[in-house]
């Protein structure tokens, strides 16, 4: 499965892969599709389908904050 990634302006930069598996979704997007910046985000999901309203929220309120990822 793949999701769009937006920017703050709403406007798409591409899509990322989503693997599911179990009570977990793994979702990886590529640095150069949030402007290549330094790998902190904050971020919040929207699950429905496209031109619908959505059936979930993630987190329910707020945004996730992500730190990089560690890199050896």
């Amino acid at each position: 499965s793949t999701l769009f990634v937006y920017n703050m302006g709403g406007n798409p930069t591409g899509k990322a892969k989503v693997t599911i598996g179990g009570r977990r979704l793994t979702i990886r997007v590529p640095s150069v599709l949030i402007g290549n910046d330094d790998g902190y985000v904050d971020a919040a999901v929207i699950v429905g389908n496209q031109g619908r309203s959505p059936t979930d929220l993630a987190p329910q309120t707020g945004h996730l904050s992500l730190l990089p990822p560690v890199t050896h």
